[in-house]
């Protein structure tokens, strides 16, 4: 379950992990995990999450990622872009796999729950179905 953070499926050669991934967690780099490296990974999907021109942060939440090039002012707002982190973090550990990512913003798309639009408790359901 998400509202704004990132559903990312990882899909390996062997096996599958789908990730629930806030700031925090890209921080901690939940990417590189134990778990994550020993499905040896060969394509990342981004699902539906909050977008870059949407997720304002604070002046000090820039200590957080204090090395980053995904902060970009706009007239007095901070905006974070969480994706594109993501995806740097995924080029530099796993520099072979594909990286996909929704551009659907569930602050912007009524139809997605957004803790930041309204604070909402609801969240989105993420499914992965293999069919084989």
């Amino acid at each position: 379950k998400t509202a704004d953070c990132l559903p990312i499926l990882v899909i390996g050669k062997h096996g599958y992990a789908l990730l629930h991934a806030g700031w925090k967690g890209i921080q901690q780099e939940i990417i590189n995990q134990p778990i994550i490296q020993s499905i040896t990974p060969i394509t990342f999907f981004i699902g539906p999450h909050i977008c870059s021109e949407c997720y304002e942060v604070s002046p000090e939440f820039i200590n957080e990622f204090p090395n980053s090039v995904n902060f970009n002012n706009f007239g007095n707002k901070i905006l974070f872009n969480l994706s594109k982190e993501t995806n740097l973090q995924i080029e530099k550990s796993f520099p072979n796999c594909k990286i996909i990512t929704s551009k659907i913003c569930t602050f912007t798309t009524k139809s997605f729950n957004s803790y930041r639009e309204n604070k909402t408790h609801l969240r989105n359901i993420n499914i992965f179905s293999h069919f084989s």
